[in-house]
């Protein structure tokens, strides 16, 4: 699963419920777009793969994103 959003402060949220399993983001717009590869990791929790499409005036953005909640 590819979602495609406008962020560099992303706020991913992960929530599972039986078969229901909801994922929900907090951005902001006019940021550079990046691509999120989700991957079910361990039984610990989700690994959020950060992959850098745009780069325009961005500091260093961080390649690995962890479960936040």
């Amino acid at each position: 699963m590819f979602v495609l959003f406008k962020s560099t402060d992303v706020k991913v949220k992960y929530e599972s419920s039986g078969s229901n399993n909801n994922i929900s983001f907090d951005s902001t717009n006019n940021k550079p777009s990046y691509i999120v590869e989700f991957t079910n990791s361990t039984n610990i929790g989700i690994k959020w793969t950060m992959v850098k499409k745009y780069q325009l005036d961005v500091p260093n953005v961080s390649t690995k994103l962890t479960k936040c909640y």
